[in-house]
């Protein structure tokens, strides 16, 4: 029997908690589904960049021991920015896409109820 995706998520949240120490309070690793975003934070970009490395290189550890396989051929690594899950993240923050602003400014106004109920 495969697993569920929604069992995988939780059993790859679980590995990502437990890989890298107080990552909850930094919420530099974040999964959604199968996709796993890491980052690294850093009064420099030196800085972020170790902290990076550092917890990808646990991240990768952790999902070794526990037999989980990765697809190299699916990894992106060090990429900024970086669109995920509808906002583009950059070194300078949390940004939402601006296709997706452009679109929310250009719905027409309601001219009627069942409009407004939308």
């Amino acid at each position: 029997m495969a697993p569920t995706p929604l069992w995988y998520q939780c059993f790859l949240r679980d590995v990502s908690a437990t890989s890298v120490p107080g990552h909850w309070r930094s919420k530099s690793i974040l999964n959604i589904a199968d996709v796993v975003f890491l980052y690294g934070v850093g009064e420099t970009k030196e800085e972020a960049m170790k902290d990076h490395d550092r917890k990808l290189e646990a991240f990768l550890e952790r999902c070794q021991a526990v037999g989980i396989k990765l697809n190299p051929k699916k990894m992106r690594l060090k990429l900024s920015p970086v669109r995920f899950m509808g906002h583009l993240v950059t070194g300078k923050g949390v940004l939402p896409k601006l296709d997706k602003v452009t679109a929310i400014r250009n719905i027409p106004a309601p001219t009627d109820l069942h409009g407004v109920h939308r």
